[in-house]
């Protein structure tokens, strides 16, 4: 699902709504979601500021090392195969997950539990390109709030920046 929001001076912000396949999924049907993504992501326009939010079905892990532009730091557990995809797409539209951008507590990080082993892990997140990174105040998990699901609340405070118009000036002769 997308929406395409005006903001001021003929500027917009794309919002994008995903739920790619899990990680049992057959690797074709993953390679044609990450495909449609692109290709929608491609016909954005340049200018409009992107927000992806979804439930990926990845663990990214922390090596931000590796993933330099795209995983920062703070990033919890290990990588698996539908992470590595979704680091790969990142990085090739230059594309950052603001969930491991910011030092915070285990629990304010994880988003789902699995049923089986009761350990949390993060698999939803909110991507962002990486100019506009600075937007991005903060992305945390709401433990408390109640959604009747096994996931947890992501929410991410922005502030988007606008470039600046010149200003006319009046010349005088």
């Amino acid at each position: 699902m997308s929406m395409r929001l005006p903001l001021r001076n003929k500027e917009f912000a794309t919002l994008l709504s995903v739920y790619p396949p899990t990680l049992q999924a057959e690797l074709a049907e993953k390679d044609r979601f990450y495909s449609e993504l692109r290709f929608v992501l491609r016909r954005t326009p340049v200018a409009d500021k992107v927000i992806i939010l979804g439930d990926f079905n990845a663990r990214v892990g922390r090596d931000a090392v590796s993933w330099r532009g795209v995983l920062d730091r703070h990033g919890t557990g290990n990588c698996n195969e539908n992470g590595r995809l979704l680091l790969e797409f990142c990085t090739e539209l230059q594309l950052v997950i603001t969930n491991t951008i910011f030092q915070q507590k285990e629990k304010l990080k994880t988003t789902w539990r699995h049923p089986r082993s009761r350990h949390w892990h993060l698999i939803d997140y909110i991507l962002v390109r990486q100019r506009d990174r600075r937007d991005v105040l903060h992305t945390r998990v709401t433990p408390s709030a109640e959604c009747h699901t096994d996931h947890r609340l992501v929410r991410c405070k922005i502030r988007l920046h606008f470039k600046h118009k010149p200003r006319k000036r009046n010349v005088q002769a």
